[in-house]
């Protein structure tokens, strides 16, 4: 491919990324036309990692397209292309480049947790259930996964699973506040009076004091009175 190619090729790229991202990426259009140098895709990711976990999410975005520019078959630049729209909150366009790095390598796991992160968000439920399932069938050492399970299995009414899930996730990491108030939730569901009572208290003791959290305290502080 000619310079001139590539160059035309990322700016194209570049256009519908800004585009999709609206005013949360805007411009960049200029720093993606200096993909007509010598570098490869795997050194363009690097770049968007170094970016990324300093918050420059933006910048780490615009690498991660010129990555895929250079290498349309990199599923760890559209993976993090997914991650960049996910942080910031643009779950459709997340979950499209996550899909599109299943597609290139279904091998490739990280993926499927992070999209069915964002069906979540977008209150899919059945579709994030799929994919935690095809997630943890493949990965059984993610709390989160476990977690987010139990959460989906909840809200579509299986108590049981979601209590099992909950369980796993506190075995990975028994200071997960999050799996106990779900493990107290399927408790609860299911009448297991003393299992519920138990994950509230634990979940009070552990989750931290902030306001977005005083709800489920507080709820979790009336459900133990009511089941003693």
């Amino acid at each position: 491919m000619s310079t001139f190619k590539k160059m035309f090729t990322v700016f194209i790229a570049t256009l519908l990324l800004t585009a999709a991202l609206a005013a949360v990426l805007p411009g960049g259009v200029a720093e993606a036309k200096k993909s007509a140098d010598n570098m490869t895709s795997e050194e363009y990711i690097k770049e968007g990692d170094r970016l990324y976990v300093h918050g420059k999410y933006r910048d780490a975005g615009l690498k991660y397209i010129v990555a895929i520019v250079k290498d349309e078959q990199s599923y760890e630049a559209r993976y993090k292309c997914g991650l960049v729209f996910e942080k910031l909150g643009n779950y459709e366009e997340a979950a499209k480049y996550f899909e599109k790095a299943i597609e290139t390598n279904d091998k490739y796991m990280p993926p499927y947790k992070h999209l069915a992160d964002v069906y979540m968000q977008q209150r899919e439920f059945d579709k994030a259930l799929e994919y935690y399932d095809k997630f943890i069938e493949k990965d059984q050492t993610s709390a989160e996964a476990y977690n987010n399970r139990a959460i989906a299995r909840l809200v579509k009414n299986n108590p049981a699973d979601a209590l099992k899930d909950a369980e796993h996730a506190i075995a990975l990491n028994e200071n997960m506040y999050a799996a106990w108030y779900a493990k107290a939730m399927a408790a609860d569901v299911l009448g297991y009076k003393d299992i519920a009572i138990h994950a509230y208290q634990r979940y009070i003791e552990i989750a931290p004091h902030e306001h977005s959290l005083l709800m489920n305290a507080e709820y979790a502080e009336k459900r133990i009175k009511e089941l003693k």
